[in-house]
């Protein structure tokens, strides 16, 4: 992703550093006329580096749901019982990492569109910019040197969120592959559990743990809530923002 945006920064520094009497309104005109053309250089951009990042996603999913499943069926081994199927062949599993490769999947090709439109965003204030210091005295090419390194430090927006904050393209892939990868995983630990008839886990203990999840730590809990013995899992929170694990 950071290949792909230092790119495009690229692909906007050559468009505006053509033309001559840089800074002036018929530079301005002609520069802001080549939009569609950085928008096409751009698509480029994505198009050669989509399917990298598409295996990326994939196998970071699928390492951290297959990791977490297995650990089940070692786990249920240990007890004595024979594990028929494995978790990699199992139908549920695999149903709920394609589930989550296809969410990520979305939220990478939202990422794209959002990077292309900002990237525009980028380049109509670059030249504009450009002007304004030509007209106060800058030279044309101090000024987009100056217009281009401001971009260069802050990069391309990947996101605007609902409170309007811009993300970096860094941190918006991050969290989809995290959170992701992080669903995946724990759903299929859940319905290998389940496919294998366990229903009871042992939250860990550690320290520095949130002082409202202290009560829960090194405690039995019941999946499904059936147990006569132990309280069920829903009790913790898990899955919810301010249970255990989070969300994030």
């Amino acid at each position: 992703m950071l290949d792909i945006e230092t790119e495009m920064l690229e692909n906007m520094i050559s468009l505006i550093s053509r033309g001559r009497d840089v800074g002036g309104m018929e530079w301005q005109l002609e520069r802001l006329k080549s939009l569609g053309l950085l928008r096409e250089l751009n698509a480029r951009t994505i198009a050669k580096n989509r399917d990298k990042i598409i295996e990326a996603v994939r196998e970071e999913i699928e390492y951290n749901a297959f990791r977490r499943a297995t650990q089940v069926d070692a786990a249920v081994k240990e007890t004595g019982k024979v594990v028929a199927v494995s978790a990699k062949a199992s139908p549920q599993v695999n149903a709920i990492i394609a589930d989550w490769e296809r969410v990520a999947l979305e939220k990478v090709g939202k990422m794209y569109g959002d990077m292309l439109a900002k990237a525009g965003e980028v380049y109509q204030q670059t030249v504009l910019k450009t002007t304004a210091k030509v007209q106060l005295g800058m030279s044309g090419r101090k000024a987009i040197a100056q217009t281009a390194t401001e971009w260069a430090e802050k990069g391309i927006p990947a996101l605007v969120d609902r409170a309007g904050r811009e993300w970096t393209t860094e941190a918006y892939a991050q969290a989809i592959v995290r959170t992701t990868s992080t669903n995946a995983a724990n759903g299929s630990q859940l319905a290998r559990m389940e496919e294998l008839d366990q229903d009871l886990v042992e939250v860990s203990s550690h320290l520095g743990s949130r002082p409202e999840h202290a009560d829960f730590q090194g405690k039995i809990y019941s999946i499904s809530g059936r147990s006569n013995k132990y309280p069920p899992l829903s009790v913790t929170g898990y899955g919810t923002a301010g249970g255990i694990g989070g969300v994030n």
